[in-house]
């Protein structure tokens, strides 16, 4: 027997609500956090949950410090001075201050902390590619190298868009925990800036780093809604509304987003009696910060959360993933066992893969305060998860197809039924099995970020 009657399943594959919220979401533009357009997607998503049948939609706003960017240069320093100030060659990263540097250019390979202690960084000026190294199980993204960077004394950081040529550089913020700006300027390069920057600095040229930016406050804003029963324990499913101001942010996350209006609207059927409510939840401030989550966390606690369910980074295929301890992960496991989809396509070269608690993402704040949480993400070819064209003015709704994203419903909506089913069985997971699953090197970034939370 289906665990969502076939009317249901039926009504996903013919109705354009899905698309209809996906475009509405991606037709803005920027949905930059604290910006017009993330304010623009709210309102998006208000209507269609509401119009979806989900009970006691909220929008709730709180503080967050806004950033804008403007122009960015940098220079090469030496016998042949050449000049790049061009938007598919550079652009300033959330969470930069504005100024001017100059200095030598160190080449420090991925980043990691290893990298950036072997070489004397001190006073310089930073290349770090966005790739993580072979040899490293765990991720490592652009806000810890920052921070490496940062630490060992570099003045300023470039962040090289090696996964992509052709002009793309990514953007994405430098901070998480901390407050911004960040100390030093930093701007992201594409891979064709970047190949030409590791040869200035194979001859030990320096550049000079200008960037033009604003910080100022700013107000983001969650938007929530319910479906199941009145009372009881419920489980959370977040997305965020906010993407980055480059491109439309389909991918990231328009596509999670929509894919929470989507859900609510599949279970709300008078059809379907859900076990335990089920609170959907389209957080802002995501790209700055995981604030949106924070925020509602420090508000509601989670006393009342028996499970977490993060959509994020999802829409490019129509196999998903879910990503944390078995308990949760198992009902999303059941469901593609009964839909005869793909189940827990592990990709080796992938260092996002399996990795629990998730400290780059919504996961992060529910998973740290002891709640079973996973991470739904879409899987591409081999079985690796894709980041591809997220943060990149490329991340258009082009990228998407309307049947990964109607498959991707049925599914995630029919994992959600499966754990509401099971949720009163699921139990807190104690802070020392959190703690011990974060590597020691994670957890040392995450102090000198001021997101660790023991």
């Amino acid at each position: 027997m289906a665990t969502l009657p076939l009317a249901t399943i039926g009504d996903a594959y013919a109705s354009t609500y899905l698309w209809d919220c996906f475009r509405g979401l991606t037709d803005i533009g920027s949905r930059m956090a604290g910006h017009e357009g993330e304010a623009a997607g709210v309102g998006v998503l208000e209507a269609a949950f509401a119009d979806g049948g989900q009970r006691a939609v909220t929008v709730t706003p709180f503080d967050v410090p806004g950033w804008w960017r403007d122009s960015s240069r940098l220079t090469l320093v030496g016998d042949s001075t050449r000049t790049f100030d061009a938007a598919h060659q550079l652009l300033a990263l959330p969470g930069s201050p504005p100024g001017e540097v100059t200095a030598r250019l160190v080449d420090v390979g991925y980043g990691t902390p290893d990298e950036v202690t072997a070489t004397d960084v001190d006073g310089a000026i930073v290349l770090a590619s966005s790739r993580n190294p072979p040899t490293m199980a765990r991720p490592c993204n652009r806000t810890e190298k920052y921070a490496w960077a940062v630490d060992a004394g570099a003045r300023g950081f470039l962040y090289c868009n090696d996964a992509l040529a052709g002009g793309i550089p990514a953007t994405g913020s430098v901070r998480f925990g901390s407050e911004m700006p960040g100390p030093v300027p930093a701007v992201g390069v594409s891979r064709e800036l970047g190949e030409r920057l590791r040869r200035h600095a194979a001859d030990d040229g320096s550049v000079r780093l200008l960037v033009d930016c604003r910080t100022e406050p700013a107000v983001s804003r969650n938007v929530e809604g319910v479906v199941g029963p009145a009372s009881g324990p419920e489980i959370v499913v977040t997305a965020h509304t906010d993407g980055h101001d480059v491109g439309e942010g389909a991918r990231d996350n328009a596509a999670g987003a929509a894919l929470l209006a989507e859900a609510g609207r599949l279970l709300a059927s008078e059809d379907i009696e859900l076990a335990t409510r089920i609170r959907f939840l389209s957080t802002g401030a995501e790209e700055l910060g995981l604030l949106g989550s924070r925020a509602w966390v420090e508000t509601n606690g989670t006393a009342d959360v028996a499970a977490h369910v993060n959509v994020d980074v999802v829409g490019f295929s129509r196999t998903m993933r879910a990503e944390g301890p078995a308990a949760v992960a198992e009902a999303f496991r059941a469901a593609a066992a009964e839909l005869g989809v793909p189940r827990d396509p592990v990709g080796t070269a992938d260092p996002y893969g399996g990795v629990w608690p998730f400290w780059y993402s919504d996961q992060w704040h529910f998973a740290t305060r002891g709640v079973p949480s996973v991470t739904c993400r879409s899987v591409a070819d081999a079985g690796r998860t894709a980041l591809g064209w997220g943060h990149t003015h490329a991340d258009t709704a082009d990228k998407i197809d309307r049947r990964d994203l109607r498959d991707l419903a049925i599914h995630l909506a029919t994992g959600l039924v499966r754990l509401a089913e099971r949720a009163d069985g699921l139990d807190p997971i104690p802070g020392c099995a959190v703690r011990a699953r974060i590597p020691d090197a994670t957890a040392e970034y995450l102090r000198l970020d001021g997101r660790w939370p023991w």
